[in-house]
């Protein structure tokens, strides 16, 4: 079954009233244009032996349906656009006041850690700062990996006690 030949031609003719019609609702040429395609899509997809009245009433009832549609999808996704710009903003801005306690935090702690002997400092940095295990600091220090130990345990107890004041 084949969809009334009247509508098809319908649209063919009453185009370019439909396009302004749409224009005048949507306010953007390029989107009546996007609709009035969708449109003519789903007109030649269906199939049905109906015959319509006025075929031209048909048309800008479907163009204002289609209207609906758009405002109602645009409303949709504004509204996931704020809920996932604010999930993105509060995960990725860092708040004010914790960045200043974590500079204060760090300012001392960077005074602190000079107060520790060279050796302890140098330790402490090659672990936690460059991530070198305890074993190969132990070995291009050459010290022994129990003096590494104890030194790196002094550094994070005086870090954690500096922090805790």
């Amino acid at each position: 079954m084949m969809y009334s030949q009247e509508i098809l031609q319908s649209l063919s003719s009453n185009e370019c009233a439909l396009k302004r019609f749409l224009t005048s609702k949507l306010g953007c040429s390029d989107t009546a244009s996007d609709i009035l395609q969708i449109i003519a899509e789903k007109l030649l997809k269906m199939k049905t032996n109906r015959n319509v009245e006025n075929p031209t009433a048909y048309l800008y009832r479907s163009a204002h349906n289609e209207v609906i549609n758009y405002f109602r999808t645009e409303q949709v996704r504004a509204q996931y656009e704020k809920a996932y710009m604010t999930v993105c903003i509060d995960s990725q801005i860092p708040d004010i006041s914790k960045c200043h306690i974590g500079s204060c935090e760090l300012r001392c702690l960077n005074l602190a850690l000079d107060e520790l002997p060279l050796l302890t400092r140098q330790i402490f940095f090659m672990y936690t700062i460059k991530g070198v295990k305890q074993r190969d600091i132990a070995t291009q220090l050459a010290i022994s990996l129990s003096n590494v130990e104890k030194r790196l345990t002094v550094a994070i107890n005086f870090c954690k006690e500096v922090l805790s004041r």
